[in-house]
């Protein structure tokens, strides 16, 4: 019983709107996370199986170099000496580009060694488990991207308990004191351009006088027209990138918001 309770504190606590980007937040957070753990597990599965291979291969090459020269009668390496070196070799995927190098040292000894490319080397190697997790964070970050954006067209289905008011392909949360686009992502005002937005949008006529703006954002400043010019002229660019809206100047004596049409005056 005291679970249950919980449990409904805790959704309705995270169903509110003002925490729903730190929820998102933190799942963006924790899904990074988990991606960039199983592509460094694959990457460090990979190069392991990769020197472990390198290890059998070069052990094997040493094996077979050393019964080849054993049955050598000289020093000359020729083409029947290079496929006698091959025949010895019991793994098949080194065989096609093994090659015997011959090395002088600074002492004129003569110095033989096995070599095979690292692609034979990668080939022989099981990389199953390294490409199952790259696999995995394929599939883990492609879920995630998939549910996020899901969750984007979900999000705005208002709450019966929420009062949302919806003009212009923008809505406010009258609860929570919030705007969104129409696909339910946030749209971020700044203090002031936020209380302007809460004037117009909740107006019926969507219009206010300049006198009225200034007394209720600046009370205390004589004359803030030029202030209130340069609020307006910041805050249309993120209204019109965010709805169907844009402000319009009445008159020089107030301002409305409408539909985007032609440029109107400032």
């Amino acid at each position: 019983m005291y679970k249950r309770k919980i449990e409904i504190i805790l959704k309705s606590w995270l169903d509110t709107p003002s925490r729903k980007p730190l929820a998102c937040k933190l799942k963006r957070r924790h899904a990074v996370i988990v991606v960039l753990c199983l592509i460094l597990s694959s990457l460090v599965t990979a190069i392991s199986s990769f020197n472990t291979a390198k290890g059998l291969a070069y052990e094997e090459l040493d094996f077979a170099l050393k019964q080849t020269l054993s049955e050598q009668q000289n020093d000359v390496i020729t083409p029947d000496t290079i496929r006698q070196f091959r025949a010895h070799i019991s793994i098949e995927a080194l065989r096609k580009d093994s090659q015997i190098v011959v090395r002088s040292t600074p002492e004129q000894k003569v110095v033989y060694r096995a070599e095979c490319s690292a692609l034979s080397i990668l080939n022989m190697s099981d990389q199953r488990l390294s490409l199952m997790l790259l696999l995995s964070a394929m599939l883990w970050s492609s879920m995630f991207l998939f549910r996020r954006k899901a969750s984007e067209m979900r999000a705005f289905s208002p709450s019966p308990l929420t009062h949302y008011t919806n003009y212009g392909g923008i809505f406010f949360d009258e609860t929570a004191k919030n705007f969104y686009d129409n696909t339910g992502k946030e749209i971020h005002f700044t203090p002031l351009q936020q209380q302007l937005m809460q004037m117009l949008i909740l107006n019926p006529s969507h219009q206010i006088e300049k006198t009225t703006i200034c007394n209720a954002l600046w009370p205390n400043k004589p004359d803030a027209s030029e202030t209130l010019y340069t609020l307006i002229r910041r805050l249309k660019p993120t209204l019109e990138q965010n709805s169907q809206l844009q402000i319009e100047c009445i008159r020089g004596r107030a301002y409305r918001l409408v539909g985007k049409m032609s440029d109107k005056c400032q």
